[in-house]
C-alpha cells in the first residue's frame, strides 16, 4: 500500500504536465508578411509554470492554429485573417495521423520556425503567457495534409 502511494506521488507531476500538453491553450494572430509560401503569426501559449513554455510547445500551437483555427487579424497592424486549412472535425477523423504528427519531435516541427525566440513572458492570473513570432511554411503544410488525405486538393474536388 505504501509503495502504491509512493508511486502515485512520484507520477503526479508527470500526469499534470501531460494534461497541460493535451489541453493546449493558445492564441494566434497575424504578425506580418513572410516569405512566399509562409505565414508569420504571433502565438501566445498559456501554461501553469513558466518553465513549461518551450519553443516546441509554441511551434506546435502555431501549426495547430494554422490547421484548425485559422489566424485572426492583428488589430492595429492590419494584417489579414486567414481561414483554417482543415475543418475542426478533421482532428478526430484523422486522429492517428495527428497523434504522430503532433507528437514530441513530430513532423509538425518541419513547418514552423521561431523568429527570434520567446518575446514575452507574463503572468496572467494563475498561469503564464509566453509569446513568440513563428514563421509557418503554409504551402508545404498544405501539400503534406493533401498527401495524407486530411484536406482535399483542387484536383480532388471540393
Amino acid at each position: 500500500m505504501k509503495r502504491l502511494f509512493y508511486l502515485l506521488i512520484c507520477l503526479l507531476p508527470l500526469t499534470s504536465m501531460a494534461k497541460e500538453e493535451e489541453g493546449l491553450k493558445y492564441d494566434i494572430a497575424a504578425a506580418g508578411v513572410g516569405a512566399e509560401g509562409t505565414t508569420l503569426v504571433k502565438v501566445s501559449v498559456y501554461v501553469s509554470k513558466a518553465k513549461n513554455a518551450t519553443s516546441e510547445l509554441i511551434r506546435r500551437a502555431a501549426v495547430h492554429g494554422i490547421i484548425f483555427r485559422g489566424v485572426t487579424e492583428s488589430g492595429s497592424t492590419g494584417y489579414a485573417k486567414q481561414a483554417a486549412l482543415a475543418a475542426a472535425s478533421a482532428e478526430q477523423e484523422h486522429a492517428s495521423f495527428f497523434t504522430s504528427f503532433f507528437a514530441s519531435g513530430g513532423s509538425y516541427s518541419l513547418y514552423a520556425t521561431m523568429v527570434g525566440g520567446i518575446t514575452e513572458m507574463t503572468k496572467v492570473d494563475k498561469e503564464y503567457r509566453a509569446s513568440a513570432v513563428i514563421s509557418v511554411s503554409t504551402d508545404a503544410l498544405k501539400k503534406a495534409l493533401r498527401e495524407a488525405g486530411v484536406i482535399k486538393g483542387i484536383t480532388n474536388g471540393f
